[in-house]
């Protein structure tokens, strides 16, 4: 875990902090997820490696003229991991597919499938930007629009760069799904 910026108080007066953490894959290659918690969650404790529990959520905003939606691990519970745990990035949820699947081909000759998936809060719906490879990839490509679906996956991050600044975008590769 990267050291913990505060970001700002909420309207109760509470205070909210930010960070990162990275989750190795098993090739090696490293997902830096962003993370937000309050402080009284991380207060008094040391922390280094980790094991968090949490919510995926999703937000817009508009920065430079541009609107951006922004994605980011909402902590509920931050605890020392064990030292002999390897790492583990696993998230399950269930929402509703709220934008038409599109099936694509990668140059490797991978069929992949980019859906988003709505996850309806009693305060608000987030909205979560999911990947699918090879045959769940064949069978999301024809889901409709409002398919209720369960999915469990992991959340990855990549690089890419538009304007010529280097952005990072966030997604959960799904693992298994059901609808």
């Amino acid at each position: 875990v990267e050291p913990f910026t505060p970001m700002a108080e909420s309207d109760y007066g509470a205070r909210v902090f930010k960070s990162t953490i990275e989750v190795k894959r098993l090739s090696g290659k490293a997902d830096i997820l962003p993370i937000q918690v309050w402080a009284d969650v991380v207060e008094g404790k040391e922390l280094s490696r980790v094991e968090i529990v949490g919510e995926f959520r999703s937000h817009n905003i508009t920065e430079d003229g541009a609107r951006r939606h922004l994605l980011n691990v909402w902590v509920k519970e931050i605890n020392p991991a064990p030292e002999d745990v390897e790492d583990k990035n696993e998230i399950v949820f269930d929402g509703y597919i709220c934008k038409q699947p599109v099936y694509r081909l990668v140059p490797s000759g991978y069929g992949i499938t980019d859906v988003h998936i709505a996850i309806n809060r009693a305060y608000k719906s987030d909205y979560i930007p999911c990947i699918a490879w090879n045959e769940n990839a064949g069978k999301l490509a024809d889901a409709e629009i409002g398919t209720h679906i369960s999915v469990s996956g992991r959340i990855q991050s990549r690089e890419y760069t538009k304007d010529e600044i280097v952005r990072t975008a966030y997604e959960v590769s799904i693992n298994e799904y059901s609808e």
